[in-house]
């Protein structure tokens, strides 16, 4: 299995980055994966943080394959680790983001379209890559950049079924780490900036929550708190929470069930003015019209 390990590392670095990240490789079967793109980080190609609307709350499934190094996932509220060797799927409008050393990293990420929801048994969870899973996730990076060169409908649609392999492979194994019951985390930065997520999202809709706070509540220095958001998410700690509540506030308008007043004061904004005017720096239209935008 190690060798597949690293037959998939060095297939990777074939990869070459999409002309646009919304637009893949899809064939003619409703009943699996669709529009799927692939995607290589590592520390040549770091994972970077979303500037625009579409990147910061979308529709897309993303299955991440963690080939090296120990990183964290944090999806809402909740964290959990992902070793070297697991794969885990963030699910459509979740608010996510992935922490890891990104100077020693090597991950192969697959985001895609389903237009049948797919199982919530891989949701909040990362799974051991078997040997099956390496030999489908080769096969699959092979596929695909054969057919990003030249598509054809047989091939389209075999890496379809091949993806879906895949995730059905996670599925059923039974060898897997929770959210709900995962062992203690060995990387003590990792441990850290867990728990520093996790009182983020419990104070949100504190507008008084302040970077000052944050490190004084978990007992290190401003300067060491902007040290682990850079290395480990790739952004400072403002520009995290201004993201979060961002995502936040575009779930909350895109149910239609709450005035944007209270999605201000819910999503920590002192006033619906600030929070108009941050929304709209970050997504480029106000919260008005993005959900205008949406219910078209």
């Amino acid at each position: 299995m190690e060798s597949l390990q690293k037959q998939l590392i060095a297939a990777c670095r074939e990869l070459r980055e999409p002309a646009g990240y919304h637009c893949g490789l899809g064939g003619g079967r409703q009943d699996a994966p669709d529009n799927i793109l692939l995607l290589h980080r590592c520390w040549q190609q770091k994972i970077s943080r979303a500037r625009d609307a579409d990147n910061l709350y979308h529709c897309r499934y993303v299955l991440t394959l963690n080939l090296k190094t120990t990183g964290l996932v944090c999806v809402n509220e909740k964290s959990f680790p992902l070793p070297e060797g697991y794969a885990a799927l963030t699910y459509p409008y979740q608010s996510h983001c992935y922490v890891v050393d990104q100077n020693a990293f090597d991950w192969l990420i697959i985001t895609f379209e389903s237009g049948t929801p797919l199982s919530p048994e891989l949701m909040y969870r990362s799974t051991r890559l078997n040997g099956s899973c390496y030999m489908l996730a080769n096969r699959l990076l092979a596929l695909y950049c054969e057919q990003a060169k030249a598509p054809s409908a047989s091939g389209t649609e075999l890496l379809q079924v091949l993806l879906l392999g895949l995730l059905l492979e996670l599925l059923h194994s039974d060898d897997f780490i929770n959210a709900e019951n995962q062992p203690q985390n060995g990387n003590n930065r990792l441990h850290l900036f867990e728990q520093l997520n996790g009182y983020i999202f419990r104070h949100l809709s504190d507008p008084e929550l302040s970077l000052e706070e944050l490190a004084a509540k978990h007992y290190i220095s401003p300067a060491l708190l902007h040290l682990i958001f850079r290395q480990m998410a790739g952004c400072t700690p403002g520009k995290y929470i201004r993201d979060i509540r961002i995502k936040q506030a575009q779930k909350l308008l895109d149910q239609r069930e709450t005035q944007i007043a209270e999605i201000a004061e819910r999503t920590g904004f002192s006033s619906p003015a600030v929070f108009s005017r941050c929304f709209r720096r970050e997504v480029g239209l106000s919260p008005s019209e993005y959900q205008s935008r949406q219910s078209m």
